[in-house]
Parts: structure tokens; sequence; C-alpha cells
């Protein structure tokens, strides 16, 4: 459980990584 949740933080920095390009 601890693993998804922080492959979703991941998933959302990446997210917020390819806006800002």
């Amino acid at each position: 459980m601890r693993i998804l949740g922080k492959q979703i933080c991941w998933k959302e920095l990446f997210r917020l990584l390819n806006r800002m390009q």
C-alpha cells in the first residue's frame, strides 16, 4: 500500500515537471 502512495506522488511530480517545460 505504501508503494502505491509513493508511485502516485511520483506520477504527480512528473506531471508538474512536464507542465513547467
